[in-house]
């Protein structure tokens, strides 16, 4: 058997998270200080794994100073209930560590750990990805870049810069890792759709391609999240070092769980400072266009909506009664009793209608009715997973319940919950939980927000 030279234990750092206990299979003699002697089943406590073919242990039940022993002498006797390693791990040095062994360590560790059901936090020492969000994208010199949100199993958090080239070679890797494993079967190792290539321009006013890029966003967020979905691809060493923040040199940085929360803003700065957010800027130059046209004013869709339920509802208080003089050429509001039961007109709150007039001419004192809104649109600003806003158009003939809105809205975005903002409340409310007649609804907004989870 043909090791490499130990290193001087002093010289090793440990970085192991995981509480390991070894069983000796063979006897080994030390040639020098920094090796420690053992005979067949010692019981040993794994200190470190420097990766050259060497453990660092020391012995259970002796005092004795730590010393190194060939990883390839020894067997695990217990395994970390939290942080789990492998045999082929812990026997195999850096360079020897093939990321083809990916489907022994998972029989390995499914055999090892039937009956556990809380997560691991660590596998082989390493944290694997537990979910992974790709809601934006942004513009640096020229070229577009996806922000990935990352959370791994040890609660740390990493953002990272990645373009559609990186989404491309991973496929391509994993497609060969697929390739190299064919002691398993092919439905386990199904690689989900990666999205196709977009042409694309540097025009950050171009509304179609932007919402393309958006569509981008999700459709890539479903592509990685399917591959976290598989516990073979998810630990998996191709995956593994996609996510890790020095692949191929690409900006990115890491959040530990005590840190304060950053905007995101402060995100996208640190990531890739100077980038611009194309969505947001669109946005603003929106707003500031509208500004500044010359629009004609109109009343807010909140007191629509507030005036429209009081109208169908009129005080029983508040009556009024038209009396018609003989001649029928006039009609009056009735004066009777004025002195005593006399009710101003301000009180009234039920609208008459818009057209209908009075012998003294129109009387502005009473509230016009209410006009449905004739916009044959309505715009969902709907705040997403990263409090982004991200506009929406949709044809209000194809909105006949809260389904059918719910279902044109996962057409253009994913998600699990939608809550909604009416103009009577403040906060937002789960959009089956509030009793609201969307129809009606429709007919006096042209806005609505939106926000989901």
């Amino acid at each position: 058997l043909t090791i490499s030279k130990p290193s001087p234990k002093e010289n090793v750092e440990s970085s192991l998270r995981a509480n390991i206990i070894l069983v000796c299979k063979y006897a080994f003699k030390a040639e020098n200080d920094n090796e420690l002697t053992v005979s067949k089943g010692s019981i040993l406590k794994l200190l470190d794994r420097p990766g050259n073919g060497w453990l660092l242990v020391k012995f259970v039940d002796r005092l004795e100073e730590p010393g190194l022993i060939p990883a390839s002498y020894v067997d695990i006797a217990v395994n970390d209930q939290h942080n789990p390693v492998t045999l082929v791990w812990l026997q195999s040095s850096s360079k020897q560590y093939s990321q083809n062994d990916f489907i022994e360590e998972q029989k390995y560790l499914n055999m090892q750990f039937k009956s556990v059901s809380s997560p691991f936090l660590t596998i082989n020492n390493r944290a694997f990805p537990t979910s992974v969000s790709i809601s934006n994208f942004l513009l640096s010199e020229q070229r577009y870049w996806y922000r990935v949100d990352v959370v791994y199993s040890d609660h740390s958090k990493a953002y990272l810069c990645r373009y559609y080239q990186d989404f491309y070679n991973l496929h391509i890797k994993l497609l060969g890792l697929m390739a190299a494993s064919s002691q398993i079967v092919s439905e386990e190792l199904k690689l989900p759709k990666l999205p196709e290539p977009l042409p694309t321009n540097h025009d950050v006013e171009d509304s179609s391609q932007i919402t393309s890029l958006l569509k981008r966003c999700n459709a890539l967020n479903i592509y990685v999240n399917k591959l976290i979905l598989n516990k073979y691809y998810q630990t998996s060493q191709v995956l593994l070092n996609w996510l890790d923040l020095n692949y191929d040199d690409l900006p990115s940085f890491a959040l530990p769980t005590d840190a304060e929360v950053m905007t995101n803003d402060q995100i996208n700065e640190k990531i890739l400072p100077n980038s611009i957010n194309v969505v947001k800027e669109y946005y603003r130059k929106e707003e500031v266009a509208e500004s500044q046209a010359k629009l004609p004013q109109r009343t807010k869709s909140k007191n629509i909506y507030n005036n429209y339920q009081q109208a169908r509802v009129p005080p029983s208080s508040a009556t009024r009664s038209l009396s018609t003089k003989s001649d029928g050429a006039k009609r009056t509001p009735s004066t009777s009793n004025t002195s005593k039961n006399n009710i101003s007109k301000n009180s009234i709150s039920a609208p008459l209608v818009a057209n209908q007039s009075y012998a003294n001419g129109s009387n502005d004192n009473y509230s016009h009715a209410i006009t449905p809104n004739q916009n044959s649109f309505i715009k969902c600003k709907i705040v997403n997973f990263n409090n982004e806003i991200v506009a929406l158009k949709l044809n209000k003939q194809s909105i006949k319940s809260i389904n059918d809105l719910k279902v044109l809205i996962k057409q253009k975005i994913y998600f699990t919950k939608l809550f909604i903002k009416l103009p009577n409340l403040n906060n937002y409310e789960s959009i089956d939980n509030v009793n609201f007649n969307i129809n009606e609804f429709l007919r006096f907004n042209d806005k609505v927000m939106l926000k989901i989870s």
